[in-house]
């Protein structure tokens, strides 16, 4: 393991204007279920388009009102943003942040970010690793470098010592 990935958590809130869906022509409409799905896509689309082992995931997704014939006028979501590296994370942030500017332009709504977990990223020790892959090389078996992806408590100990 190269280091366990930092992350941040962010709650997006997306407003627009709830209306009736048969007396609100579409031109008229500001969609908040639509900006968010757009933003969905958007946020899939720039983490794929990058080489890298960053991911991003849209978790959680509330709609208000939530009802057959009524226009969302309001969408709460979660961004689920990973990577080994602090600066690419720091760097789809912003991206994403500008995504919602674009996009809230674009369906005449609003985009509001707020942080829920923001965790720096836990690099393994080279000396560490070198001695796993060691130990596996005698063993016979192969071995590949690689982030974990998920947290472990190996990431608060490697504040206070090596950990591989």
């Amino acid at each position: 393991v190269q280091g366990i990935v930092g992350l941040r958590w962010t709650e997006v809130t997306i407003t627009g204007l709830a209306n009736h869906a048969g007396a609100t022509e579409m031109t008229r409409r500001q969609d908040a279920l639509l900006a968010a799905a757009k933003f969905t896509v958007a946020v899939n689309d720039a983490v794929r388009r990058e080489p890298g082992a960053q991911v991003a995931t849209v978790g959680r997704l509330v709609a208000v009102p939530n009802t057959t014939n009524v226009i969302a006028g309001q969408v709460t979501l979660t961004v689920d943003l990973r990577d080994l590296d602090a600066a690419t994370v720091a760097r789809f942030q912003a991206r994403f942040e500008q995504l919602g500017r674009d996009i809230g332009a674009a369906t005449g709504t609003t985009f509001a970010f707020a942080p829920l977990v923001h965790s720096e990223p836990a690099l393994a020790d080279a000396r560490l690793m070198e001695a796993i892959e060691g130990s596996a090389r005698a063993l016979g078996l192969s071995t590949l470098r690689m982030p974990s992806g998920a947290g472990h408590d190996a990431q608060e100990l490697a504040r206070i010592a090596p950990m591989g």
